[in-house]
């Protein structure tokens, strides 16, 4: 299982001031939702929020008086898009975390911040939003732009994440591990091991060679009985081989 994918994702298009997918039950619901609000020319905001996605849809299409939220004025266009992403596993600092990355990835691409934020979070807990924030840019779609996303080789050699993993926790290193590797400029394999070894001790807390057969670390929980466990057993015998290879395979080639 891809931990980093989408638990669910869609478009909803706002032609007229009109959902022109409007029976989607999903809207009614109030629960944790991450969207990215565009028109055919620009990103308008990106914002996380609890409220049903109805509510805050009118809220900005019927949005009247001097007092009104600036972020909802969006009574003025005639095609909007919608593109929501439910990420049900994170907690609202996590979310938050991604809509500043995301935020912060619009002004990095374009030169310009959303036309209708008003402001962003950033939370250093979660050293993983860069990622999902890429990944969501990745998927993003607009007529009016060609994403130029400032990629390395290393983003490649995390690509692809190992077909199973040991516990729960074990795909959140992963993805911190990449972040740690992308400030680095390893000019061999054994650069990789050692960095490695120092990386795993410093997001862990404890040795590599550790005979745990588990060591829980709490900016990884996120469900399951596993949920925060790293295994150090499938780092020696899979996880840090599988990395070696990809960088062989990638980096180094």
């Amino acid at each position: 299982m891809n931990y980093w994918d989408e638990d669910s994702n869609y478009n909803l298009h706002l032609k007229k001031k009109r959902l022109s997918r409007f029976s989607l039950k999903e809207l009614e619901v109030e629960g944790p939702r991450l969207y990215i609000l565009t028109n055919n020319k620009h990103y308008l905001l990106v914002e996380y929020t609890n409220q049903a996605l109805l509510s805050r849809i009118r809220q900005g299409i019927h949005s009247k008086g001097p007092n009104r939220y600036i972020g909802y004025e969006w009574e003025e266009e005639e095609n909007l898009e919608l593109n929501v992403w439910n990420f049900k596993r994170l907690d609202e600092p996590q979310n938050r975390a991604i809509v500043g990355e995301l935020v912060f990835l619009i002004r990095e691409i374009h030169g310009k911040w959303p036309l209708l934020q008003q402001e962003i979070n950033f939370y250093t807990g979660f050293p993983f939003a860069k990622t999902i924030a890429k990944n969501i840019m990745r998927r993003q779609f607009l007529s009016f732009e060609e994403v130029r996303l400032k990629e390395n080789k290393i983003n490649e050699v995390f690509r692809n994440e190992p077909l199973k993993w040991g516990y729960r926790g074990d795909p959140y290193l992963w993805k911190e591990l990449e972040v740690m590797f992308e400030n680095e400029a390893p000019t061999c394999i054994q650069d990789v091991e050692k960095l490695f070894y120092q990386f795993f001790e410093t997001a862990i807390g404890t040795q590599f060679n550790s005979e745990e057969e588990y060591v829980f670390v709490k900016k990884y929980h996120g469900y399951g009985m596993s949920g925060g466990m790293i295994n150090p057993g499938f780092w020696r015998e899979k996880g840090l081989p599988y990395l070696l290879d990809r960088f062989n395979a990638i980096y180094f080639n």
